[in-house]
């Protein structure tokens, strides 16, 4: 009975010896203190978290106020900041230069080549305009001296045209503009119209022509100021000159302004719109001026409106048709004093092929002029519009045959 029980016990020993691993494991656990389980929840995070982040590389570890000997809220501030450096992507921890649209007008044009064009879009919207880096149209916008000292820094060296017409307070406060015309060297059209111009602008105007080289138009009609100082600005023109357009309407001019233009037309070869119209005193000077035409052959367009234009001055002008066959347009309208002097310009009148517009409006023409004009119009090819309204002397005589 004592063997069978020692047996028992020792083959009891025997089935313990074969528990399996699993169970082996979990009555380790079981065995494990709680302080244990703590810590290895602790070294699994910590595993988890590096395997995610770079490591440092001052060897920082997980519980960096235990091992630096620093205070709490150094360490506290230390952990809040290596966040919020974790937080951003790599490229944007690094140095960045400042945005170019979040600097000054004045360093955007030092660092953009598209600064100036930036800076017209401002200054056109504020006028209700829309930008254009080859065309500025600022007509009748009410513009005053301080508006110019904004907008000559933005003008860009591609303009071509420029329109600054019916701003009365332009008058006067021209020079800076004038000066900045000089690195704008492809502007082709320029519109001063009534801008109340005075000699000192005009001065300053003629100064600015020798560096544009290649402008094509020059408009300062209605700058009653003109009278008398057109000299200043005609002294100007070079030889190679590429004016085409002229324009002086109602500018004042005086007799002594007609001979500057006179003067200036040797070297606007290739002039095709000239227009001194509303001069009334210019008239005396039409001779010295019809003199002078012969040196502008492709002139299209001679506008002479109410220009105090007599007889004789007209008769000169007849004698320098002959050397403007490309005209196709007079207007000699409201030059009351050349009637009767239509007489002798049979020939050269019927020389222009290419006429297509003749004003005679109250020119008070003649009977003696209506005989003339009968054989000279039809020969006029290319006329399309004749006005001979408001000579009253005409009518009675006969019918002209159109």
């Amino acid at each position: 009975m004592l063997l069978k029980t020692v047996l028992t016990m020792f083959a009891s020993l025997l089935k313990g010896a074969n528990w399996s691993s699993q169970d082996r494991c979990e009555e380790g656990i079981l065995k494990r203190s709680p302080f244990q389980l703590i810590m290895n929840q602790i070294k699994r995070k910590k595993s988890s978290v590096e395997k995610g982040k770079p490591q440092c590389s001052s060897g920082t570890r997980f519980f960096r106020g235990l091992h630096t000997g620093k205070s709490d809220g150094e360490s506290k501030g230390e952990s809040e900041r290596a966040e919020i450096d974790n937080s951003r992507p790599d490229n944007q921890n690094e140095k960045q230069a400042p945005c170019v649209a979040d600097e000054p007008p004045y360093l955007i044009s030092k660092t953009n080549t598209t600064s100036g064009m930036w800076r017209i879009k401002q200054f056109m919207q504020k006028l209700g305009k829309k930008p254009n880096s080859k065309n500025m149209d600022l007509n009748n916008c009410a513009l005053d001296a301080t508006d110019l000292m904004e907008l000559v820094p933005v003008f860009l060296p591609e303009l071509e045209e420029l329109n600054l017409s019916w701003n009365d307070f332009v008058g006067g406060a021209l020079k800076p503009l004038a000066l900045r015309l000089h690195h704008m060297s492809k502007l082709k059209i320029l519109q001063l119209n009534n801008c109340r111009l005075t000699a000192e602008d005009v001065t300053s105007l003629g100064e600015a022509l020798e560096t544009i080289p290649h402008l094509e138009e020059l408009d300062l009609s209605w700058n009653n100021n003109i009278g008398g100082k057109l000299s200043l600005l005609t002294k100007r023109f070079q030889t190679g000159c590429k004016i085409k357009i002229l324009k002086f309407t109602d500018c004042s001019l005086t007799t002594k302004d007609g001979d500057s233009l006179a003067e200036v037309l040797n070297v606007l070869h290739d002039l095709e719109v000239l227009d001194i119209s509303f001069n009334r005193n210019i008239g005396c000077s039409l001779k010295s001026i019809a003199q002078e035409l012969k040196n502008v052959p492709v002139l299209k367009e001679l506008n002479l409106h109410m220009c105090g234009l007599k007889q004789d001055g007209f008769q000169h002008l007849d004698r320098a048709f002959q050397y403007l066959p490309e005209l196709n347009k007079l207007d000699l309208l409201c030059n009351k004093e050349i009637g009767g002097g239509f007489k002798d310009s049979a020939t050269h009148l019927a020389s222009f092929k290419d006429l297509e517009v003749l004003d005679l409006h109250q020119c008070c023409v003649t009977e003696e002029d209506m005989v003339v004009l009968t054989q000279v119009i039809p020969l006029l090819s290319s006329l399309q519009e004749l006005n001979l309204s408001s000579n009253k002397n005409i009518w009675s005589v006969f019918q002209l045959p159109f």
